[in-house]
């Protein structure tokens, strides 16, 4: 596995300090530095089948466009994360296939977090930097960044080679250490994928401290000393990710129709709080019946309709399909639906409107964040 490391925030040394002084020197002069303008091809081609490591500053997309050219480079990173991936094939303007393999561990720096998908956030170690002033005030952060610049001028390329020679001569060790502490790490975290992902980090750092593996107990007694629920993000904790996501965009859907005789602009989530009215929660005067009634019209025409038993969300709609067009599940969202707990599959074909008729996927109320 080659988990990759990010890191946010600002701080006091800034994330180029950090970059420029403490990883690229550690790393004996092996790494490829592309700034942040740099896009996916360009970094796959000059890797050129090298395995070294790819350190990239300023990975943040400011806009629409830098968001997508920084989500194809995270994208190219996922295919390095295991040796079992296959190769990638591209056409050219030559008319030949041409495959690679990324074989890199890459790090990203940056002020905001670009990571948008759970199959992303599970592969990379997010360190957040703080501002050490806030943590422990002006006077103490200055004798700290004192201390710390004294440490980092010991860092050098020389020290860097000779760590990546030690690294090589006990390669085999790091495998071993790495086989002992993934289980360990899945056992605290519950996920196989994170125990891949921080287990090899923390081999990593135990060989770097120890001549040998640890033991057994070793391993389970430096997973024990983590709190990994800092680093753990809490919706996927809980069983969200992709399901939970999918949910809120389609909540999210701003649309547009006649509520009481006045052209309204609401989303599918507001809609569906009008129409799924509980005791004691809004008086007459403020939505009737008639309000409800063409609130079920509107959500209708999106495939949407509220039941007893949960919200109903077809499996097939135009609308829908539309408003989702440039998000992860604009190819369909029923198999994300149908993950969250509680959800059933709907077999009998269901009437949400006039020319909207489909089967459909039922999620508890429970489930629904309204």
């Amino acid at each position: 596995k080659r988990p990759h490391l990010g890191l946010t925030g600002s701080s006091g040394c800034g994330q180029s300090t950090v970059l420029a002084e403490f990883l690229k020197p550690l790393l004996g002069g092996l790494a490829q530095c592309p700034n942040g303008s740099s896009t996916e091809a360009g970094i796959r081609q000059s890797m050129s089948g090298v395995a070294a490591p790819i350190i990239m500053d300023e990975a943040e997309g400011h806009d629409k466009l830098t968001r997508e050219r920084i989500q194809s480079i995270i994208t190219l990173a996922r295919t390095a994360y295991d040796d079992q991936s296959s190769n990638t094939a591209r056409g050219s303007a030559e008319g030949q296939a041409k495959s690679f393999k990324v074989r890199s561990m890459f790090g990203f720096a940056a002020i905001n977090n670009s990571m948008e998908f759970e199959q992303d956030i599970n592969r990379i170690a997010v360190l957040e930097l703080k501002n050490p002033s806030l943590v422990l005030g002006e006077e103490e952060a200055r004798r700290q960044w004192k201390v710390l610049c004294n440490s980092l001028s010991y860092i050098d390329q020389d020290l860097g080679q000779r760590i990546v020679t030690r690294t090589m001569s006990i390669v085999n060790k790091i495998h071993d250490a790495i086989d002992i502490i993934k289980p360990a790490v899945s056992s605290n975290t519950g996920s196989a994928r994170l125990g891949d992902t921080y287990g090899t980090l923390l081999a990593g750092y135990w060989m770097f401290c120890n001549d040998d593996p640890p033991t057994e107990e070793q391993a389970q007694e430096l997973s024990n000393s983590i709190n990994w629920a800092s680093y753990i993000d809490p919706e996927l904790g809980n069983g969200g990710g992709d399901s939970t996501e999918c949910l809120a965009a389609i909540l999210q859907i701003q649309v547009r129709g006649e509520i009481n005789g006045r052209t309204t602009t609401a989303t599918v989530g507001e809609l569906i709080d009008m129409v799924h009215v509980q005791p004691g929660r809004y008086s007459e005067l403020e939505i009737d019946e008639y309000n409800r009634r063409d609130a079920r019209m509107i959500l209708g025409r999106y495939g949407v309709r509220v039941d007893d038993d949960g919200l109903l969300i077809a499996n097939k709609s135009s609308s829908l399909s539309k408003n989702l067009m440039d998000s992860p599940y604009g190819a369909g969202w029923k198999g994300n639906l149908e993950r969250i707990p509680g959800a059933k599959k709907c077999d009998k074909v269901v009437n949400f409107g006039p020319g909207v008729r489909s089967r459909c996927v039922l999620v508890p109320w429970s489930e629904v964040p309204i």
